[in-house]
């Protein structure tokens, strides 16, 4: 049922100020985060009388207040809505507090294919059994705890990051401090399992030509997965073996004469190059203005400025 629909469906005298193209104009703006203070304002009502016309709608006022299947399609109808009217990277949708880009993924771009590729190596996608929901989060430890601040920032949002103690694990080993982002909305992780990246990504992924073929995809498995050594000039990628096999496509795509070593270690396969080959993917990688970890960006930039004429 549309939203011109529900908000025609009941009485009452709150909504009778309001014609029905005004109330339908208070639900998208409600929908695109004005809050109920403005709105009020902007029409001239009250703001329990926009609070009636947003119930009516059955418009959540706070996400945890809904199924969650009416989240998706409070999701869904905020992304399309933005797509009609030509905005095509940035519909965000809005509880009361908190906000979220869900077309952050819709696009393949620089920063999110990097992002991509950083969720299939430190990120991971949880779904509750009970009702389906999707979880995405991403953690990391000290000293790269800026680099979650930035992904919050990428997908426009105002989550809360959880800071993590340093401390002793039930198994007596020493755990560092660390940095959770976790945001649930399964409209935002839909986007990315489009990509081929679900819940069991770590040795079910079905990359996509465009990401397969993707430096800055590259460059975000490396900085979660990856190593540089700028002792030996050299740098590994750890992964399953369908990830790792896609990642030596992509460098022999490159550079067809790179000589490279992938070894099995148990379940996950060790890719693992030096010297000339090394750092001609990284420079393809790494030399770029796009998101990347600052400590292995500056481990790459010195390998490949090692061999200047390159």
């Amino acid at each position: 049922m549309s939203v011109a629909c529900l908000i025609m469906s009941k009485k009452g005298t709150p909504r009778d100020k309001l014609t029905k193209e005004q109330r339908l104009d208070v639900i998208t703006r409600y929908l695109d985060g004005e809050p109920y203070e403005s709105l009020a304002k902007r029409f001239g009502v009250t703001d329990s009388a926009v609070w009636a016309i947003v119930a009516r709608a059955q418009v959540p006022r706070t996400r945890w207040m809904i199924r969650e299947d009416e989240w998706t399609r409070a999701d869904k109808l905020c992304v399309e809505r933005r797509h009609a009217q030509g905005a095509p990277h940035d519909p965000i949708w809005s509880t009361r507090t908190k906000r979220l880009n869900l077309a952050s993924f819709m696009r393949l771009t620089t920063e999110s294919a990097y992002w991509l590729g950083m969720i299939v190596s430190d990120g991971s996608i949880l779904v509750r059994g009970d009702c389906g929901s999707k979880t995405l989060v991403l953690q990391l430890t000290e000293p790269d705890g800026y680099h979650v601040e930035a992904f919050r920032s990428f997908l426009g949002s105002t989550h809360k990051i959880t800071e993590i103690a340093a401390g002793i694990t039930s198994q007596g080993l020493r755990r560092r401090k660390a940095y959770r982002f976790a945001i649930s909305s399964t409209a935002l992780v839909e986007s990315i399992e489009s990509y081929g990246i679900g819940k069991d990504k770590t040795y079910n992924i079905r990359l996509p030509e465009t990401l397969k073929r993707h430096p800055d995809f590259w460059r975000g498995v490396i900085d979660g997965d990856g190593s540089i050594r700028k002792r030996d000039n050299a740098f590994q990628v750890v992964g399953s073996p369908d990830l790792v096999g896609c990642f030596a496509e992509f460098c022999l795509d490159l550079f067809p004469k790179a000589a490279i070593r992938i070894t099995k270690r148990g379940k996950i396969d060790v890719f693992e190059t030096t010297g000339k080959t090394a750092a001609i993917l990284l420079r393809a990688m790494y030399d770029t203005s796009g998101p990347a970890l600052l400590r292995k960006k500056d481990r790459a930039e010195k390998i490949y400025n090692n061999y200047p004429k390159l």
